[in-house]
């Protein structure tokens, strides 16, 4: 590169002054030129000399008769500052340009090594809307910006298609008489979000058979067998391949989407609990207000135990987002025996391939070897869970630091535009978050 090509050229400079160790590096204020050094510094400690006497010196005995990119150099209170010729400097950083094409700019600092990105995790029961759009663009960059240092990245698109938000579905298909075909030029994502979630959510909120219905749906979606847990792999599936072709639209590519029905269908929660009971990093609550439920041990945390331990497992016996978040991380870090089957998907837009976990599949991706980093990309909402995530991953004696939680800011309505949307915010609201539940975002 350029910058390489004009720190070489420095350091060539100072070697001929007869400095042994001729240390450049980038200047960080453009006044003081493109490129500094501190040799002086070195030189007059061995020499017990006052370092801006020695800077004047080899500035002085500098020879810019051969240098290309140089055009002087300055000593400044003991440091020596070298400022280029822009002319010849611009025109050889544009020859690299050309030379090297899309690949300038690029390294081979990350090979050999492996990167785990997930991104985009949009509940299989309604469209993107734009806040998911960020979360969609801050990952594949990151993807991007690794794969062009030439690391092995490997992106992952958590589902969450078991919980709650999959019940309303189910119970508006199964219970409300919606029809699973969407009405003519309407996508699936967008009828089941825009109309079938949202009206059962509304449903159920009013009554109280409807909302034990939704219960037992969830119950029965997380047992794997029945008639819910088929249509809902069914809902899933259809909801899924729309919100990819909107991420495809954006230029976003994915290796592998991992179902969170898979944890348990694949028994990973059993063997992280397993692992976590025997750490004795959980306990049953016998009484009080969560009595019949694990908790996750957070007192050895020093600001998560402000606000009490983590419900993991509910009294009725179904697991928590952060349960399942604490497997699928472990999982991560190679911390289960257990790993996922395959199947193909579908493709990206340059056409490599798809894979979604499945039971029978005959696929195996063994993407967890030698990782150096998994970075997950979630608002700061989460900062909480992830944190809880994380420690999870520490008490489980693996390999906590290498967890990323890369958080970023959401998108949120200002009020006037929640009020046109026919929100009502709270009198003090200044900004609303977009909600799937009361239908409240923008596609």
């Amino acid at each position: 590169m350029g910058l390489r090509r004009l720190l070489s050229e420095a350091e060539r400079l100072l070697a001929r002054t007869g400095v042994a160790k001729p240390v450049v590096q980038p200047s960080r204020d453009p006044r003081f030129g493109e490129v500094t050094s501190t040799a002086a510094f070195l030189v007059a400690r061995e020499l017990k000399r006052d370092p801006r006497e020695v800077a004047e010196d080899l500035a002085s005995r500098i020879d810019l008769s051969e240098a290309e990119l140089v055009e002087s150099v300055e000593h400044v209170n003991g440091y020596l500052n070298f400022k280029v010729d822009w002319t010849r400097y611009a025109k050889a950083i544009l020859d690299e340009i050309f030379s090297e094409g899309v690949g300038y700019g690029s390294s081979g600092i990350g090979e050999g090594r492996r990167i785990i990105i997930e991104h985009t995790s949009v509940n299989p029961n309604k469209p993107l809307h734009v806040g998911h759009a960020r979360n969609v663009c801050l990952g594949d960059t990151l993807s991007r910006i690794f794969r062009f240092l030439g690391y092995e990245v490997v992106v992952l698109n958590y589902v969450d298609d078991s919980g709650a938000q999959m019940a309303d579905l189910i119970l508006g298909f199964t219970k409300l008489g919606y029809p699973l075909e969407p009405p003519p030029n309407a996508r699936f994502d967008e009828y089941c979000g825009d109309v079938v979630y949202v009206e059962a959510v509304r449903r159920a909120e009013s009554d109280p058979s409807l909302a034990e219905e939704r219960r037992r749906i969830v119950r029965e979606i997380e047992s794997g067998s029945g008639e819910a847990f088929r249509l809902n792999k069914l809902v899933v599936e259809k909801v899924l391949r729309d919100q990819l072709e909107t991420c495809r639209r954006l230029g976003a590519r994915y290796d592998i989407l991992n179902l969170e029905s898979a944890i348990l269908e694949y028994g990973l929660w059993e063997e992280v609990f397993e692992k976590l009971r025997r750490r004795r990093a959980v306990y049953y609550a016998a009484e009080g207000s969560k009595a019949g439920c694990w908790l996750l041990d957070l007192s050895g945390h020093p600001i998560l135990s402000r606000e009490g331990d983590e419900v993991l497992v509910r009294s009725d016996g179904t697991t928590t987002y952060t349960a399942r978040d604490i497997a699928y991380a472990a999982w991560k870090l190679g911390g289960t025996s257990k790993d996922f089957e395959y199947d193909l998907f579908g493709e990206n837009p340059d056409g490599s391939p798809i894979y979604i976990t499945s039971k029978d599949g005959e696929l195996r991706k063994p993407i967890r070897d030698n990782v150096e980093r998994v970075i997950n990309v979630i608002d700061v909402r989460q900062k909480r869970p992830q944190e809880i995530v994380r420690y999870a991953l520490k008490l489980l004696g693996l390999e906590f630091e290498k967890y990323v939680h890369y958080g970023y800011e959401v998108v949120a309505l200002s009020r006037k535009d929640a009020e046109r949307m026919g929100y009502e915010p709270e009198p003090d609201q200044k900004i609303v978050h977009m909600s799937g539940r009361r239908g409240l975002y923008v596609k």
